[in-house]
């Protein structure tokens, strides 16, 4: 279909890779501008890179992720397709240490979680998962992606020259258009670089200070931020997880008690038995105790992400 550039990522031998796991075990595969081809088990997006937004569809082939563009790309830009689809994939995350804590994850396939290209996207997705339900989630990033993206997720830059009252009337976002537009601006105009965020060894210590500076960050958009930067210590803890510890661990937590600095203590210090995966234990139990499927969305209930 496509009659582009395209290039072929070798996975490592003894991974256990497996894209639609990869893809599929993180709500943000849901959202746009991303599209997931079920019956070819294909992901499919457009990318930046500077000769302006290309259209991508990755699949596996074996031990091979075959990455096909919808036009011709130099090799730089390539290069640059490449990086952005290693980070959606986490294809650099060494994952043999969580199999050897959790074997069961192993047998699963679970581990890698589907997050974006860039920093920028994923902070603005989390920030419109915080306090909305779902199905507001989902229309509030294709909005975006009509509106300032051309089709793909929109660039500080696209959304930097906007007025927050204007974003506010074009989308569902609400009070979240002044938390957007906020980081845009600091990114374009180089008060704020995303880019010291990425680090090879990322720590809840050197990571959070800088993520509670971002305006709209809050506890569990914090937490949230850390796994998707893959630091996986920090629960990030909602409406899901209390539901979770009630259903699965049989904890007797009342209504409203998300926010409760004893029951958040409590259910970190349940994960601590994993460390330093957390996260990835969490996020285990609840998916597989949830049984979705890839073709599932996420419940359409509100979080309790208290930004």
């Amino acid at each position: 279909m496509m009659q582009g550039s395209s290039m072929d990522i070798r996975l490592p031998e003894d991974d256990e890779f497996d894209l639609p796991s990869a893809v599929c075990r993180y709500g943000f595969y849901l959202l746009a501008p991303n599209v997931w081809d079920k019956a070819t088990a294909t992901l499919r997006r457009p990318l930046h890179v500077p000769s302006g937004p290309v259209e991508v569809v990755v699949g596996q082939q074996g031990g091979v992720l075959r990455v096909v563009c919808d036009r011709r790309l130099r090799r730089g830009e390539l290069f640059q397709v490449r990086r952005q689809v290693e980070r959606m994939l986490r294809l650099n995350e060494h994952l043999g240490p969580w199999y050897e804590l959790y074997p069961a994850a192993r047998r699963a396939r679970f581990g890698r979680l589907f997050r974006s290209p860039t920093v920028f996207e994923d902070i603005v997705k989390t920030m419109t998962c915080c306090n909305v339900a779902w199905a507001n989630t989902v229309r509030m990033n294709a909005q975006l992606c009509e509106l300032y993206g051309g089709g793909a997720f929109p660039t500080p830059e696209a959304l930097a020259g906007e007025q927050p009252s204007r974003l506010r009337q074009r989308t569902s976002l609400g009070y979240r258009a002044d938390w957007i537009i906020t980081l845009a601006r600091e990114v374009v105009e180089g008060r704020r670089s995303l880019e010291k965020l990425e680090t090879r060894w990322p720590s809840a210590m050197y990571l959070l200070p800088q993520l509670e500076t971002i305006h709209g960050i809050g506890p569990y958009a914090a937490a949230n931020m850390l796994m998707l930067l893959g630091c996986y210590t920090d629960v990030a803890i909602d409406t899901e997880t209390i539901r979770h510890c009630r259903e699965h661990l049989g904890w007797p937590i009342p209504n409203g008690a998300a926010a409760s600095p004893q029951w958040r203590r409590r259910i970190q210090e349940h994960y601590d038995q994993y460390v330093p995966f957390q996260f990835l234990a969490y996020w285990y139990e609840l998916w597989m105790g949830s049984s979705l499927e890839a073709d599932d969305t996420p419940s359409d209930t509100d979080t309790a992400a208290g930004a």
